[in-house]
C-alpha cells in the first residue's frame, strides 16, 4: 500500500468546538483537507504521517498554534498541532499553516535535514546540491531561537515561502525546492511545480476541489495514537486585517 498524508481530530478542545462552534470546526476540517491534498498530490510519504488536530482556548493568547515533536509508532509519523480557537479566521491562512507543520512532520527540520547543510554556514552540501541544483542557492537560517533556526529556510533572503520561519506563517509561494528536497528526505517526488507556486484562494479552492479516495487506506491507520513530546514552535499572533491584505495582494 502506497504511503499517504492524512488528518485527525483529538482531545476535548477539538470535540467542543465541533458541537458549539461547527462553522469554526468545519473551517480546521477544510484547512486539513487542503493541506494533506497538497502533500497528496506532491509526493508519496516514506510513511504513513498523520496531522493531529487539538483545539485550546485562551482569549488572550498571542499564539495562533502550538506543534510538538513528531512521534513515529508501526511506520506512521504523528504530527500533533493544537490550535487557537479564537484565531480561526480564514480557512487559507489556516491550511497554510497546516501545510507547514506537515513539512516538518515529513522531516524538513529534524536530523534527516542537518545531514545536508553545514551549519556554519546554513549552505547545502556539495553532494546534495549536484543532486538538486537549486539547493545552491537556498540557505537554512541560523539566526533567531531554537524553535527557528536549523529548522527553516533563511528568513532575510526567502521571505514569506512556506518554509521560513517567521513570516511563514503569512506564506503567499512556494519554491520548487521546497518540495524537491523532499526527495534527500526519503520521500518519493510525484509532482514538482515548474515554477514558484502561489499559495492564495486560486490554489487553495482546487486542492479544495480534490476528491478523497483512499478512506479504505486511512481506515487502517491507528490516528489516535498519542504520546507526550516536546513543544517545537509558537506561531505568533498576526493581526486577522494584515492576513487579509496580503492574501488580497498576492
Amino acid at each position: 500500500m502506497a504511503k499517504l498524508v492524512t488528518y485527525t481530530f483529538i482531545g476535548e478542545g477539538a470535540s467542543k468546538l465541533k458541537a458549539e462552534r461547527k462553522i469554526y470546526y468545519k473551517k480546521l476540517v477544510n484547512a486539513a483537507k487542503i493541506a494533506c491534498n497538497f502533500w497528496n498530490g506532491h509526493i508519496t510519504p516514506d510513511k504513513n504521517v498523520v496531522l493531529q488536530i487539538d483545539v485550546f482556548t485562551d482569549p488572550n493568547t498571542t499564539t495562533i498554534a502550538r506543534t510538538y515533536k513528531p512521534f513515529e509508532k508501526d511506520g506512521t509519523r504523528y504530527v500533533k498541532i493544537e490550535y487557537s480557537s479564537s484565531k480561526i479566521w480564514f480557512t487559507s491562512f489556516v491550511a497554510t499553516v497546516f501545510i507547514h507543520e506537515i513539512a516538518h512532520g515529513l522531516g524538513f527540520g529534524w536530523e534527516s535535514l542537518d545531514e545536508l547543510y553545514d551549519k556554519e554556514t546554513g549552505k547545502f552540501h556539495q553532494q546534495y546540491v549536484e543532486q538538486i541544483p537549486e539547493l545552491a542557492k537556498m540557505e537554512i537560517e541560523l539566526d533567531y531561537g531554537p524553535a527557528t533556526r536549523y529548522a527553516h529556510w533563511d528568513e532575510e533572503k526567502f521571505g514569506k515561502e512556506l518554509m521560513t520561519g517567521m513570516m511563514a506563517v503569512q506564506g503567499t509561494y512556494v519554491l520548487p525546492v521546497t518540495i524537491k528536497i523532499m526527495k534527500l528526505l526519503g520521500h518519493k517526488l510525484d509532482a514538482v511545480p515548474p515554477e514558484k507556486l502561489k499559495l492564495n484562494d486560486k490554489t487553495f479552492k482546487q486542492l479544495e476541489k480534490i476528491k478523497f479516495s483512499r478512506q479504505e487506506d486511512v481506515s487502517l491507520i491507528d490516528l489516535l495514537y498519542e504520546q507526550q513530546t516536546e513543544k517545537t514552535e509558537e506561531v505568533p499572533d498576526i493581526p486577522w486585517w494584515k492576513i487579509l491584505l496580503d492574501w488580497f495582494l498576492n
